[in-house]
């Protein structure tokens, strides 16, 4: 994977992301999002 590409994906999900900002239930998913990559955090 060349790092083009890695930017590339990075910049598309950044977009999604604010695209959820303005939306009532982005902090709802951004909890279960922190809360999913704690669960991660603590297996590893």
């Amino acid at each position: 994977m060349s790092a083009t590409i890695v930017l590339t994906s990075l910049r598309q999900t950044l977009y999604f992301h604010l695209d959820w900002i303005e939306r009532d239930d982005f902090k709802d998913f951004q909890l279960k999002f922190l809360s999913w990559r704690l669960s991660i955090l603590k297996f590893n």
